[in-house]
């Protein structure tokens, strides 16, 4: 018959469980950290990345005009402006609103146009064009000598912000805002950063717990323990190993998964650019043109 286990060996064992507890947990607390800023920072790379998709559907020929004062709101060209707005936030599910906003000479940033997400009326405007905007001050004004984009926190939204830079002199011509709700961001965090975290605290929970019971009933059984028992440390070590290697390799795939989509991005932003401007310069010069001769022509033949 085995002996008992003394006080002092109980009061060790106590205290690797503890230890193993607190391991765990920490582990779990550091993955479940580092995965949510993951997603996060992908989630602001991907408002940014389609926000600079999105400057190809904006004339930049109106609003050119519209930041010079060479045309008014009310103007078919203005108002051909706050569709392709309407449509920006459309892409958008949790758009708030879409605007433009440009700098006067003095270096005042303030709304060149704007469109409310909320509505589905196209046409409907957020705020009056010339209203200052209430960030100029920050990065805003940086985002106008820069030209690149960028992103601004707000009170439970993002602000994906992305110049207009006229390609012929370099200069930025306005600024696309895009204002998003971030609240369901939180759903978004919960399911790919701290689920995979605590499944991944709950494995190692279960094999070292599940281990250091086995472990500890080894130790009571003394010599009398079963023959299976001499193998309880290469089964953990391979455990714990099939447990690390599994979440490495989800880490890796979706680290693949993100780049390749945004190499496609990029690829679709460079084959679509050209076409989008070709179509600018159907609707602008040909299709203008060809409407201003018919109005210039007190008589329409039927072969014109």
């Amino acid at each position: 018959m085995n002996p008992p286990p003394s006080t002092g060996q109980a009061a060790q064992r106590h205290r690797h469980r503890w230890l193993l507890a607190v391991v765990v947990l920490t582990v779990g607390l550091l993955s479940g950290w580092w995965l949510a800023v993951r997603v996060d920072q992908g989630l602001r790379a991907d408002l940014l990345q389609q926000s600079r998709l999105l400057t190809r559907s904006v004339d930049l020929g109106h609003v050119r005009e519209l930041a010079t004062g060479a045309s008014r709101p009310d103007q078919p060209g203005p108002q051909r402006l706050v569709e392709q707005l309407a449509a920006v936030c459309g892409t958008y599910p949790r758009c708030r609103s879409a605007y433009l906003l440009g700098r006067g000479a003095d270096g005042t940033v303030s709304y060149l146009m704007a469109v409310d997400g909320s509505r589905s009326v196209a046409m409907s405007t957020a705020v009056r064009p010339g209203t200052g905007y209430p960030g100029a001050g920050g990065p805003v004004s940086a985002g106008f000598r820069s030209g690149a984009a960028f992103l601004v926190d707000g009170r439970s939204m993002v602000s994906a912000m992305t110049p207009l830079t006229d390609e012929r002199g370099g200069q930025v011509v306005a600024v696309l805002g895009v204002d998003v709700d971030t609240r369901p961001w939180v759903w978004t965090v919960a399911t790919w950063a701290l689920l995979p975290a605590g499944l991944l605290t709950l494995a190692f929970g279960l094999v070292l717990g599940i281990g250091s019971a086995l472990l500890d009933r080894r130790a009571r059984a003394g010599a009398g323990a079963a023959a299976w028992t001499r193998w309880l440390e290469p089964g953990l070590t391979v455990a714990v190993g099939l447990i690390v290697t599994m979440f490495v390799s989800a880490l890796v795939h979706d680290i693949e998964f993100r780049s390749r989509r945004a190499t496609f991005q990029d690829l679709a932003s460079s084959r679509t650019g050209s076409l989008v401007e070709s179509f600018w310069d159907i609707q602008d010069m040909q299709l203008e043109g060809l409407a201003d001769f018919y109005r210039g022509s007190s008589v329409v033949t039927a072969a014109e």
